[in-house]
């Protein structure tokens, strides 16, 4: 809890000095490709991230306080919250490649899969180590 605490205070008193100096409306608003604003969606996805450990974090050892305190078996509450966590991790990252196995042709209906339109590269046999015959299958 102190960690979480301490990262809310940061944040706060960086936004503070920011908007201070003019400088907070340029890290949001500035144009794609420029440093700054790539520095800022770092910025952002890290302290985001930080405070989601920090969370799952805190929930652990709140289960662990509970249970040194009451003598109370919380094993079913951490199981839980495992399963819950690792749920969210999955969806997490199957989100961030799911666009790339569709693009692999990954199909989950009946339709049928369509040959593409590029010719595959031949196959280079162990056996030619000649340089000319190999530049003649690239050529052809």
């Amino acid at each position: 809890m102190f960690i979480v605490i301490v990262m809310i205070i940061v944040t706060l008193k960086l936004v503070a000095n920011l908007v201070a100096n003019d400088q907070f409306f340029l890290l949001i608003f500035s144009l794609r490709g420029v440093k700054v604003r790539s520095l800022w969606y770092f910025v952002h996805w890290l302290l985001g991230s930080g405070i989601t450990v920090a969370g799952v974090i805190n929930i652990y050892i709140g289960l662990h306080a509970y249970h040194a305190k009451t003598s109370r078996s919380v094993k079913l509450w951490t199981i839980l919250f495992t399963a819950e966590v690792a749920a969210i991790a999955f969806i997490y990252l199957f989100q961030d490649r799911w666009d790339y196995m569709k693009k692999q042709g990954v199909i989950l209906g009946e339709e049928q899969i369509t040959p593409t339109d590029h010719a595959t590269p031949p196959r280079i046999n162990k056996n030619q180590k000649e340089l000319g015959v190999l530049l003649q299958m690239v050529e052809s």
